[in-house]
């Protein structure tokens, strides 16, 4: 009973600040929707590189078959979660103050645009890891369940790889701002 009264309240604070309250806001919110979908598929490529298609096949061969997930507990993961959310945010601050609006200019629209979907999926990996290590073991069939703690382990593994991606794309597009 406690839960679905926590996840009732949780819900209507979350419909309350998402749902649009004018026409002006749902005609903007459809723009910025619309914006955030382009800049999500454009990046998927840049993300899903045959590189890390592999690490994300061979973890998923060895977390299926060599590793024992018996005593593995999601739940101990929501500090990791917490701490990648904020390097994630330190990292958007830092190429935030890094680069002025002339700088962005210089760059090509579509790196630009790629690099801030990155930051989008980034965002939206670390947000699924954090709602999954914080509300499943409340639900305790699937904290058991060996399907959700591979996906769970792959989405981690992947969340990390795409954090480093940021953290030297951030390197890359600064060097290559100061050369011109």
């Amino acid at each position: 009973m406690l839960k679905i009264l926590v996840l009732s309240i949780l819900s209507l604070i979350l419909i309350y600040f998402v749902a649009p309250s004018t026409k002006e806001d749902l005609k903007g919110e459809k723009a910025t929707f619309n914006k955030l979908v382009r800049l999500f598929k454009n990046s998927l490529p840049y993300i899903f590189t045959l590189k890390t298609k592999i690490i994300l096949i061979l973890f998923l061969f060895f977390i299926s078959y060599r590793l024992d997930l018996k005593n593995f507990k999601i739940d101990s993961y929501f500090t990791v979660s917490l701490t990648c959310l904020t390097l994630l945010l330190t990292t958007s601050n830092i190429s935030r103050n890094l680069f002025t609006q002339n700088e962005i200019r210089q760059l090509k629209k579509s790196t630009w645009e790629n690099y801030l979907g990155r930051f989008l999926v980034a965002a939206i990996i670390w947000a699924i890891i954090n709602l999954m290590s914080l509300f499943l073991p409340f639900m305790s069939g699937l904290c058991d369940n060996k399907l959700i703690k591979i996906f769970f382990l792959e989405l981690l593994v992947l969340g990390i790889i795409v954090l480093f991606d940021l953290l030297t794309t951030t390197i890359i597009l600064s060097t290559k701002k100061d050369k011109e």
